[in-house]
């Protein structure tokens, strides 16, 4: 059905949008107007999370820069394609110029059929897509939608102002680093790679103006970025891909102006610091400690890292900093796996990092990946092993599930279980297990998370902790059936706008 849609929205004549003298004056003349979408999706909704509001981080950058940089009027809106009556009712107050929609894998459905109801509305608009999946699918996405006008590769800060003049100045726009575009003929062309901006200090805060103020007083939680990118090269993550390989930390100062703001201009207390893996330079994480002690903040925090970044005594320090949570991916217990992964295969120091973490109260949750490629019953015995060892407060087990921009899926590829077509179905990405094995493979993968949960339920002494750890493993279903629904439901609403 979603093939169906590819083929029925005609397609724009690049030449004669170029040609359309009025279209390039107004662009000239007047400041442009830049609406920032993130697709609404059920798995961001986070309706068993009613006190939880997930803002799109990234987005609210983006339009905090654009602000910054000369073009005051960026707004950024949450919508479904399922409501074509909120997205032309949002075109027609904002009156855009550009639009620009962020894309994961999972929600590339709904930014593609946002884009087609833009260009039903007005297809002088002109479409940017971005974010993971456009990112490494850019090419399969220009040949086969052509309602999509840009593509921006990557960080989109510098590609995203850069094409902004140039449309302004009515410039060719085939030279923009880290943007792909066509040709007066539709030829799809891609620029040498995108510039990133290296100091972090020189972005604004993110942009809140769009965020209903009434949800960000009932968050549990804010996120800050405290720094970018990641330096290793996990089978299953595109994040270091994505970001080139390379991580840029901010200054210390800067990360605690930004905490102040949040304090005082929404009475936040707590914290979740989104970097793939915080404190990796171990002095500015001491430098963290000393400050926002210093400022007496009285926030709370928490975040993700690797276990070969933490030892006792920076530990104790973000404790009394204000550390609560801390997570740690472990993905496996087998060091078979862990290898093939692209983890460092050293579980010891991942055992003194939990312990260290119980030691000093900080409540840790390990990360587990089940349904690798040769996953064995001998490998699920040494996860459960060494989780009984450790005894953290909570595990979440994940199925592997396979992406673009990973190693994962190029090793899928070359066993014949998908290929970049795929993508051009409605389906979410799939389980790596299920590819390879079918329905039976999957359930196989499931009786083991069941059995991986129980045994760690079994050994937690702290009833709160299991019924965490059940809340998890219900929160998991839930997703999964949510999908399932989103699926259906995109589908119904797509025959319904064609």
């Amino acid at each position: 059905m979603f093939l169906s849609l590819r083929k029925k929205v005609p397609r724009q004549d690049e030449r004669k949008l170029h040609e359309n003298q009025n279209y390039r004056q107004t662009l000239i003349m007047s400041d442009l107007k830049v609406l920032l979408v993130d697709p609404f999706d059920f798995s961001k909704h986070a309706w068993y999370r009613k006190s939880s509001y997930p803002v799109p981080l990234g987005l609210m950058y983006l339009q905090a820069y654009l602000k910054q940089n000369g073009y005051p009027r960026t707004f950024l809106r949450r919508f479904s394609a399922f409501d074509k009556k909120e997205v032309f009712s949002a075109l027609s107050d904002l009156k855009p110029d550009i639009v620009g929609i962020s894309s994961l894998t999972a929600d590339r459905i709904q930014a593609l059929a946002i884009t087609s109801l833009i260009k039903q509305y007005n297809p002088l608009i002109k479409v940017i897509l971005g974010g993971y999946h456009p990112t490494f699918m850019y090419r399969q996405l220009m040949e086969n939608y052509p309602f999509i006008d840009y593509i921006v590769r990557g960080e989109g800060e510098l590609t995203l102002l850069k094409l902004l003049e140039t449309l302004k100045c009515g410039e060719a726009t085939n030279k923009i680093p880290g943007l792909v575009c066509r040709d007066s003929r539709g030829k799809v062309l891609e620029g040498v790679p995108g510039e990133i901006i290296q100091d972090l200090d020189s972005l604004p805060f993110p942009c809140y103006d769009d965020i209903p103020i009434t949800l960000l007083r009932k968050a549990n939680y804010f996120s800050v970025m405290a720094s970018r990118g990641c330096v290793f090269k996990c089978s299953y993550c595109s994040g270091a891909n994505f970001h080139g390989y390379r991580t840029r930390s901010r200054r210390v100062d800067n990360i605690i102006e930004e905490l102040k703001y949040l304090k005082y201009r929404f009475n936040a207390r707590a914290i979740y610091f989104s970097d793939a893996a915080f404190g990796s330079d171990p002095a500015l994480a001491d430098e963290f400690c000393e400050k926002i002690l210093k400022e007496d903040l009285k926030m709370s925090f928490a975040f993700q890292t690797r276990a070969e970044y933490v030892n006792y005594g920076i530990l104790k320090k973000l404790k009394m900093a204000g550390l609560r949570g801390i997570t740690f991916g472990m993905e496996s217990g087998s060091l078979n796996i862990l290898k093939n992964a692209g983890r460092n295969p050293s579980l010891e120091i991942l055992k003194k990092a939990v312990n260290y973490s119980k030691k000093l109260e900080i409540k840790t949750r390990i990360n587990i990946i089940i349904g690798w490629p040769e996953e064995t019953k001998n490998d699920i015995n040494d996860t459960m092993g060494i989780i009984h060892d450790m005894r953290p407060n909570q595990i979440r087990i994940y199925t592997l599930v396979i992406f673009p921009g990973t190693n994962i899926y190029e090793q899928a590829k070359a066993e014949g279980i998908i290929n970049d077509g795929f993508w051009l179905t409605p389906w979410p990405a799939p389980k790596y297990i299920y590819r390879k094995e079918g329905r039976k493979g999957l359930l196989r993968v499931q009786r083991r998370l069941i059995r991986l949960t129980l045994n760690f339920c079994l050994r937690t002494s702290s009833i709160s902790d299991i019924i965490s750890v059940l809340k998890s493993i219900l929160i998991m279903h839930i997703q999964t059936v949510l999908s399932s629904l989103r699926q259906h439901l995109i589908q119904k609403e797509i025959r319904k706008m064609m």
